[in-house]
């Protein structure tokens, strides 16, 4: 399967995984980033990509908030 583990990196430089089985990720600018996932509905986060690594299945996003929200959805 091809599918992504997303993690969110706070401005701490903590991270924490926050969906898994991602199958599409779309940067909305200063909106943030849309997160969908199989047979859920999409999610979007105030973060941005930071990295991502194909064979570990792995995106990891950098928040956007500068307060401790770090996981809000839009």
């Amino acid at each position: 399967m091809c599918q992504a583990r997303v993690f969110i990196k706070d401005n701490k430089g903590i991270q924490e995984e926050i969906m898994k089985d991602v199958i599409l990720i779309e940067p909305l600018g200063d909106k943030g980033t849309r997160l969908q996932a199989m047979f859920e509905s999409p999610r979007v986060v105030n973060a941005r990509i930071k990295s991502i690594d194909l064979l570990k299945h792995q995106v990891i996003l950098e928040s956007l908030d500068t307060g401790n929200n770090k996981n809000a959805v839009c």
